[in-house]
Protein backbone atom coordinates (compact mmCIF):
# COMPACT_ATOMS: atom_id res chain seq x y z
CA UNK A 1 0.00 0.00 0.00
CA UNK A 2 1.35 3.04 -0.86
CA UNK A 3 -1.04 5.50 0.91
CA UNK A 4 -3.90 6.19 3.02
CA UNK A 5 -5.90 8.90 4.46
CA UNK A 6 -8.27 9.01 6.66
CA UNK A 7 -11.33 7.34 5.26
CA UNK A 8 -8.84 4.30 4.36
CA UNK A 9 -7.83 4.03 8.69
CA UNK A 10 -4.91 2.09 9.47
CA UNK A 11 -2.16 1.55 12.04
CA UNK A 12 1.34 2.30 12.27
CA UNK A 13 3.94 1.32 13.88
CA UNK A 14 6.37 4.10 13.95
CA UNK A 15 9.85 2.24 14.65
CA UNK A 16 13.09 1.68 12.26
CA UNK A 17 10.67 -1.34 10.40
CA UNK A 18 7.24 -0.02 10.21
CA UNK A 19 4.48 -1.56 9.52
CA UNK A 20 0.83 -0.08 7.98
CA UNK A 21 -1.77 -2.03 8.05
CA UNK A 22 -5.57 -1.04 6.94
CA UNK A 23 -8.94 -1.02 9.41
CA UNK A 24 -11.78 -0.39 7.53
CA UNK A 25 -15.23 -0.72 10.40
CA UNK A 26 -13.70 -2.87 12.71
CA UNK A 27 -11.13 -5.37 9.82
CA UNK A 28 -7.74 -5.25 9.78
CA UNK A 29 -6.21 -5.15 6.01
CA UNK A 30 -3.55 -8.37 6.30
CA UNK A 31 -2.85 -8.93 3.27
CA UNK A 32 -3.84 -9.68 -0.25
CA UNK A 33 -4.20 -12.48 -2.27
CA UNK A 34 -1.62 -12.63 -5.17
CA UNK A 35 -2.28 -15.89 -6.82
CA UNK A 36 -3.91 -19.16 -7.44
CA UNK A 37 -1.62 -22.19 -6.19
CA UNK A 38 -2.27 -25.58 -7.61
CA UNK A 39 -5.66 -27.26 -9.01
CA UNK A 40 -7.67 -27.38 -5.43
CA UNK A 41 -8.50 -23.80 -4.74
CA UNK A 42 -5.35 -22.63 -2.51
CA UNK A 43 -4.35 -19.26 -2.57
CA UNK A 44 -0.86 -17.22 -2.44
CA UNK A 45 -1.70 -14.63 0.00
CA UNK A 46 0.91 -11.64 0.52
CA UNK A 47 1.31 -10.74 4.24
CA UNK A 48 1.31 -7.39 5.72
CA UNK A 49 1.84 -8.70 9.08
CA UNK A 50 5.11 -8.57 11.18
CA UNK A 51 3.57 -11.65 12.30
CA UNK A 52 5.79 -15.15 10.41
CA UNK A 53 2.75 -16.99 11.58
CA UNK A 54 -0.39 -14.64 11.47
CA UNK A 55 -2.08 -17.03 9.48
CA UNK A 56 -1.92 -20.12 11.90
CA UNK A 57 -3.51 -18.07 14.65
CA UNK A 58 -6.57 -16.74 12.90
CA UNK A 59 -9.31 -18.57 12.27
CA UNK A 60 -11.09 -17.05 8.88
CA UNK A 61 -10.30 -14.02 6.72
CA UNK A 62 -13.00 -11.67 4.96
CA UNK A 63 -12.80 -11.48 0.95
CA UNK A 64 -14.93 -8.91 -0.89
CA UNK A 65 -16.66 -8.87 2.49
CA UNK A 66 -17.59 -12.79 2.38
CA UNK A 67 -15.77 -14.88 5.00
CA UNK A 68 -13.90 -17.50 4.64
CA UNK A 69 -12.74 -20.02 7.39
CA UNK A 70 -8.79 -21.11 6.90
CA UNK A 71 -8.93 -25.05 6.66
CA UNK A 72 -4.86 -24.71 6.65
CA UNK A 73 -1.95 -22.37 5.86
CA UNK A 74 1.43 -22.47 5.39
CA UNK A 75 4.02 -20.29 4.88
CA UNK A 76 6.19 -20.79 1.48
CA UNK A 77 8.53 -18.13 0.12
CA UNK A 78 7.84 -15.07 1.92
CA UNK A 79 3.90 -15.07 1.42
CA UNK A 80 1.42 -17.73 2.55
CA UNK A 81 -0.86 -20.48 0.99
CA UNK A 82 -4.13 -20.52 2.52
CA UNK A 83 -6.34 -22.95 1.89
CA UNK A 84 -10.20 -21.37 2.49
CA UNK A 85 -13.64 -22.94 2.89
CA UNK A 86 -15.91 -22.25 -0.13
CA UNK A 87 -12.99 -21.77 -2.29
CA UNK A 88 -12.75 -24.81 -4.54
CA UNK A 89 -10.58 -25.32 -7.65
CA UNK A 90 -8.45 -23.13 -9.60
CA UNK A 91 -11.07 -20.97 -11.51
CA UNK A 92 -12.39 -19.47 -8.01
CA UNK A 93 -8.91 -19.15 -6.46
CA UNK A 94 -8.02 -17.21 -9.64
CA UNK A 95 -11.25 -15.23 -9.32
CA UNK A 96 -9.83 -13.75 -5.89
CA UNK A 97 -6.50 -12.75 -7.40
CA UNK A 98 -5.72 -9.21 -6.48
CA UNK A 99 -8.40 -8.89 -3.37
CA UNK A 100 -7.70 -7.81 -0.28
CA UNK A 101 -7.11 -9.92 2.51
CA UNK A 102 -8.76 -8.91 6.41
CA UNK A 103 -9.63 -10.08 9.41
CA UNK A 104 -12.06 -9.19 11.88
CA UNK A 105 -9.56 -6.71 14.76
CA UNK A 106 -10.97 -8.50 17.43
CA UNK A 107 -8.96 -11.53 16.08
CA UNK A 108 -5.78 -9.94 16.49
CA UNK A 109 -5.81 -8.61 20.31
CA UNK A 110 -4.40 -5.78 21.52
CA UNK A 111 -2.00 -3.72 19.38
CA UNK A 112 1.92 -3.85 20.81
CA UNK A 113 2.84 -1.20 23.09
CA UNK A 114 3.87 1.98 20.20
CA UNK A 115 1.72 1.32 18.05
CA UNK A 116 -1.30 2.88 17.04
CA UNK A 117 -4.32 2.82 13.95
CA UNK A 118 -3.67 5.89 12.07
CA UNK A 119 -7.22 6.54 12.27
CA UNK A 120 -6.44 7.74 15.46
CA UNK A 121 -3.43 9.82 14.74
CA UNK A 122 -5.26 11.84 11.82
CA UNK A 123 -6.52 14.97 12.79
CA UNK A 124 -4.51 15.49 16.11
CA UNK A 125 -2.90 18.46 17.05
CA UNK A 126 1.10 18.11 16.66
CA UNK A 127 3.19 18.97 19.21
CA UNK A 128 7.14 19.49 19.24
CA UNK A 129 9.39 18.56 22.11
CA UNK A 130 9.04 21.42 23.93
CA UNK A 131 5.22 21.50 23.65
CA UNK A 132 4.87 24.21 21.19
CA UNK A 133 1.78 23.66 18.37
CA UNK A 134 3.13 22.83 15.17
CA UNK A 135 -0.28 22.21 13.31
CA UNK A 136 -2.70 18.94 12.85
CA UNK A 137 -1.52 15.89 11.24
CA UNK A 138 -3.60 15.39 7.86
CA UNK A 139 -2.13 12.07 6.03
CA UNK A 140 0.67 9.40 6.22
CA UNK A 141 2.07 8.16 3.79
CA UNK A 142 4.71 5.51 2.39
CA UNK A 143 5.09 2.11 1.97
CA UNK A 144 6.70 -0.48 4.74
CA UNK A 145 10.24 1.15 4.38
CA UNK A 146 9.75 4.59 5.29
CA UNK A 147 6.47 6.32 6.48
CA UNK A 148 5.50 9.91 6.42
CA UNK A 149 3.84 12.19 8.45
CA UNK A 150 2.16 15.01 6.43
CA UNK A 151 1.31 18.15 9.04
CA UNK A 152 -0.46 21.43 8.79
CA UNK A 153 0.52 24.12 10.26
CA UNK A 154 -2.26 27.23 10.81
CA UNK A 155 -1.30 28.86 7.48
CA UNK A 156 -2.24 25.83 5.55
CA UNK A 157 1.44 25.22 4.74
CA UNK A 158 2.34 21.45 4.47
CA UNK A 159 5.77 19.93 5.89
CA UNK A 160 6.43 16.63 6.21
CA UNK A 161 8.51 14.12 8.71
CA UNK A 162 9.73 11.05 8.81
CA UNK A 163 7.50 8.25 10.78
CA UNK A 164 10.32 6.81 12.51
CA UNK A 165 11.32 6.75 16.56
CA UNK A 166 14.37 9.57 15.59
CA UNK A 167 11.52 11.98 15.06
CA UNK A 168 8.10 10.71 16.55
CA UNK A 169 8.54 10.66 20.27
CA UNK A 170 4.73 9.85 21.53
CA UNK A 171 1.32 10.00 20.99
CA UNK A 172 -1.95 10.38 23.40
CA UNK A 173 -4.79 9.25 21.95
CA UNK A 174 -7.25 10.41 24.19
CA UNK A 175 -5.60 14.05 24.00
CA UNK A 176 -5.58 13.52 20.25
CA UNK A 177 -1.84 14.82 20.62
CA UNK A 178 1.36 13.99 18.83
CA UNK A 179 4.76 14.84 19.63
CA UNK A 180 7.62 15.26 17.28
CA UNK A 181 11.22 16.45 17.42
CA UNK A 182 12.10 19.43 14.60
CA UNK A 183 15.07 19.75 13.17
CA UNK A 184 16.49 22.40 11.27
CA UNK A 185 15.49 22.97 8.17
CA UNK A 186 12.50 20.10 8.32
CA UNK A 187 9.69 22.98 8.73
Amino acid sequence: MKSFNKYTGTYIRVDICACIIVRKMGKIKIGEAVNAVGLKGEIRVYSYSEDSHIFEKIESVILDDETFEIQKARSSKGTFILKLRGIDGRDAAEAVKGTPVFVMEEQLGRLPEGTYYADDLLGSEVLDTDGRRLGVLRNITGNAAQYVFHVEDDSGKEFMVPAVEEFFKGADIEKKTICLKIIEGMI
